[in-house]
């Protein structure tokens, strides 16, 4: 996927992944990156974390947007 960081994002691009980062979920969500981490220190936007990254599954995401 390489998209520059204004490009919207689209269920093909990441339907095949297991997960994106927090900046990739705010581009498909159309939000900010600002406003995507603010929802994932919130538990608004679902996380996990492995090591220093923090990664959006992309199962729960498309399911946010009524996409299973």
């Amino acid at each position: 996927m390489s998209r520059t960081a204004t490009e919207a994002v689209t269920v093909a691009d990441i339907h095949h992944l297991p997960t994106v980062p927090v900046d990739t979920a705010a581009r498909f969500l159309g939000v900010s990156r600002d406003s995507a981490y603010q929802a994932a220190r919130t538990g608004e936007l679902p996380t996990i974390r492995i090591g220093h990254r923090l990664l959006v599954p992309v199962p729960r995401l498309l399911a946010m947007v009524g996409h299973d």
